[in-house]
């Protein structure tokens, strides 16, 4: 009697994973910025909306992209130099009283209602 194996096959990423070699820790001195590359969806050339994708269906995930080189800048000790209204983000310390994120219901009822309110005090 012989038997078989049979496997799904696995799908191909359509993206470039990117490698991140471990480094010996050291004590930085000045900024660690970062350079790397970002890839942006191409716009349809038609001017059509993009297709869906779907879970569960690799073959809806290829988009065409174009890749843009790009520096991260290290702005650890100048978080207050950075504003919504001049940057478009800002920094805002605080400590949440939701530590778990497991229960959906806690979520909605306690930190939705607490990211609002810091929202609206920011």
């Amino acid at each position: 009697m012989a038997t078989a194996v049979v496997s799904s096959p696995t799908p191909t990423p359509t993206y470039t994973p990117q490698v991140v070699q471990s480094v010996k820790e050291t004590k930085a001195t000045g900024p660690q910025d970062v350079q790397t590359i970002l890839n942006y969806h191409k716009p349809n050339e038609d001017g059509s909306p993009p297709h869906p994708t779907y879970v569960d269906r690799p073959e809806t995930y290829n988009r065409p992209f174009e890749s843009h080189p790009a520096t991260v800048k290290d702005v650890r000790g100048r978080e207050s130099e950075y504003s919504l209204d001049s940057n478009g983000f800002q920094f805002y310390t605080h400590s949440s009283v939701e530590k778990d994120f497991i229960d959906d219901e806690q979520i909605k009822d306690q930190y939705y209602k607490e990211v609002e309110q810091l929202l609206k005090d920011a």
